[in-house]
């Protein structure tokens, strides 16, 4: 039987000296694959080298460098010169290295610190400093000197406390029982040894504790203090932070990832690891103790240098700020990103590019004598390299069960489930029927949710939903009505949507999917019956933020609800009622003018004049899609009217 052999080499600049265990396991690779060709036979294999510093492998790399069929630079495909080619790789909603942006310390004392131990001592020092000065403004009334907001270390700090240094404001943004549910920052400080750590952490909290010290100000805390030198990152956050939803569910399985709605100043020595990513709230990142040198001529490797400020990359993450302190600008007056030029690639190389002792190439070189079966991926930081590894290997898989002959396809093993086809309809007949019952609306509402709470038949219920057929397309309209209410939102504030009866496969899940079509914020609020949707917060981030409500969907008893106007007000699959006039009346008080409402049902649900009643209610139509089973009615709110006329949809 012919088997195709798929060797995946990810992170391909690590560890890969001529000692390596990786060096070692592809030098008898080589052996066995010479001894097949001396054989006569043909080996069947592909070997995916994939990095974003992949440049230390200079003879395979320029071996390839005109050969598309074994190197594949995703940065160039995407900026391509040529339209077809740049919208197909395109990744428009990514952050690259190159568009963040750089804050160059100019500071004298810092500057003049030749070594980094040095610089590093200096930095928490400067940011110690930096704090009490802030407190002596805030606290002590001390408004004669505020030099200290042109330290670099101010840079950062702002992005946790604030510019604002009124003492009354202080104290209702970082004395308040729970953090803020959404726009909260992180940044992190690379410092050069595990001693500044601890210094820098110890100094942040003795001023916490002398500020609590101040009469009212007990509970003051305004950010999460994190030492990533430790364990484990729960046991280091607060109750404050601890009480916060989106960690509810990871707990002491905690990483950097999760903290993505609390603000909080990360500590470190060790650039993170290979991989990890730091949240996609991180607003900015001091290495002023890690690099020096002329922007055009750093110290230090460029392998390290992406490597390191690649965490700040990724799709929907913001231009952070990286923080630092080059020894002269060198006719740079303004260095970005483009300007800074590492001479010495990789730490096998030297700084003329000439291959050390200990690099895999020097000498024969298994990359280049395995270089008719590799594949080099050459991509950015972060910007999604394993899912492009997945497709790959798809790809590969459905091509070679295809050609090959001698292999029988092999067929997806079967979905097996309890329900048959037409239990979805059986169950929502149920459901439609308990709230169309001659009692009291909210008697029969307590009814449905008493049956969603037993024998788990709200999650069946909506595992048989996420199974539908039709879901897919159903959800992608229900997306395609709100892509106008997105992007015409204000980028100040998020975009607010309800989505009512949002189960566990609402619109929060189709968004998260869509991240890189999504330009802003946006804030969804689910209500449903059932407290199971409190687990889809974790799944948050500081683009798609949910915050979940259980009770029902026309409630007027949540306070949340009735803050601001919202831009859409969804119903999909979740009208029992026949007479849903309590819920368009609702949706009117809560939209903004020419904000939209969306209702999705199966097509027989929806009379001759269910539009016109809409209508009456003072909304106009502005779409309406159909699948194979379904309606989706888009509504805009037009004015506010005294007429309250029934609108209903046919029994189920």
């Amino acid at each position: 039987m012919e088997v195709l052999h798929i060797l995946v080499f990810d992170e391909a600049h690590w560890g890969i000296a001529k000692e390596s265990n990786s060096n070692r396991f592809f030098q008898r690779l080589s052996q066995q694959v010479t001894e097949l060709v001396n054989n006569g036979k043909k080996p069947s294999l592909i070997i995916l080298l994939v990095s974003a510093t992949i440049k230390v492998l200079t003879r395979a790399m320029n071996e390839f460098q005109e050969n598309e069929r074994h190197r594949v630079n995703w940065r160039d495909l995407r900026l391509s010169q040529t339209a077809t080619i740049r919208q197909r790789f395109a990744a428009p909603n990514y952050t690259g290295i190159m568009k963040l942006v750089v804050y160059n310390d100019v500071h004298s004392n810092l500057i003049s610190k030749k070594n980094l131990v040095d610089r590093s001592s200096f930095v928490v020092e400067e940011y110690l400093s930096t704090l009490h000065y802030w407190k002596a403004t805030v606290y002590d009334g001390n408004t004669q000197n505020d030099e200290w907001k042109t330290n670099g270390s101010w840079q950062l700090l702002k992005y946790l406390l604030t510019d604002d240094t009124n003492k009354e404001k202080i104290h209702g943004l970082f004395t308040a029982a729970d953090y803020a549910p959404a726009g909260n920052h992180t940044a992190l400080i690379r410092l050069q040894q595990i001693k500044d750590v601890t210094s820098l952490y110890e100094g942040i909290m003795k001023l916490f504790n002398e500020i609590r010290q101040i009469p009212g100000e007990a509970d003051f805390r305004p950010f999460e203090l994190i030492q990533l030198n430790n364990d484990c990152i729960w046991d280091e956050l607060s109750d404050k932070a601890r009480r916060h939803p989106s960690l509810q569910k990871v707990r002491n399985k905690c990483v950097i990832k999760h903290l993505h709605s609390l603000p909080c100043l990360i500590l470190v020595v060790d650039k993170l690891g290979i991989g990890e990513r730091l949240s996609s709230n991180c607003m900015a990142y001091d290495i002023r103790a890690r690099y020096k040198g002329d922007p055009n001529n750093m110290d230090g490797q460029e392998s390290t240098f992406v490597q390191d400020v690649g965490r700040c990359a990724g799709h929907s993450k913001p231009k952070a700020l990286v923080l630092m302190a080059f020894s002269s600008t060198n006719n740079v007056d303004n260095p970005q990103m483009k300007d800074i030029i590492f001479p010495r690639v990789h730490g096998l190389m030297t700084k003329k590019n000439n291959l050390t002792i200990d690099h895999p190439e020097n000498g024969a070189g298994v990359f280049s004598e395995l270089k008719l079966f590799m594949i080099i991926l050459e991509a950015e930081p972060q910007i999604g390299k394993t899912g492009a590894i997945m497709a790959l290997l798809d790809i590969l898989y459905s091509e070679h069960t295809k050609q090959s002959k001698s292999i029988s396809p092999v067929s997806p093993p079967a979905t097996t489930t309890s329900y048959n086809p037409s239990d979805l309809q059986t169950w929502t007949k149920k459901y439609c029927d308990i709230l169309n019952k001659d009692y009291d609306i909210n008697v029969n509402i307590e009814q449905l949710k008493n049956v969603f709470n037993s024998d788990n038949n709200f999650q069946r219920y909506h595992e048989m939903l996420k199974d539908l057929p039709e879901k897919t397309d159903l959800s992608e309209n229900i997306f395609t009505s709100l892509e106008g209410v997105i992007n015409g939102s204000s980028q100040k504030t998020p975009c607010k949507i309800i989505d009512c009866g949002c189960g566990l496969n609402g619109i929060f899940h189709t968004l998260l999917e869509r991240l890189e079509d999504i330009s802003h914020a946006i804030r969804v609020i689910g209500i449903d019956l059932h407290s199971d949707i409190c687990k889809q917060v974790d799944f948050g981030n500081s683009t798609v933020m949910f915050q979940a409500i259980v009770g029902d969907m026309a409630s007027n008893d949540e306070v949340v609800i009735n803050n601001d106007p919202y831009d859409a007000v969804i119903y999909s699959l979740s009208l029992f009622e026949n007479d849903i006039s309590r819920h368009v009346e609702w949706t009117s008080q809560r939209l903004r003018t020419n904000g939209r409402l969306i209702i999705a049902d199966v097509q027989r649900r929806f009379p001759a004049d269910f539009e016109e009643n809409v209508k009456k209610a003072g909304f106009r139509r502005h779409s309406k899609f159909q699948t194979k089973s379904f309606t989706i009615w888009v509504f805009t709110k037009k004015t506010e009217v005294s007429l309250q006329p029934s609108v209903c949809l046919n029994q189920y």
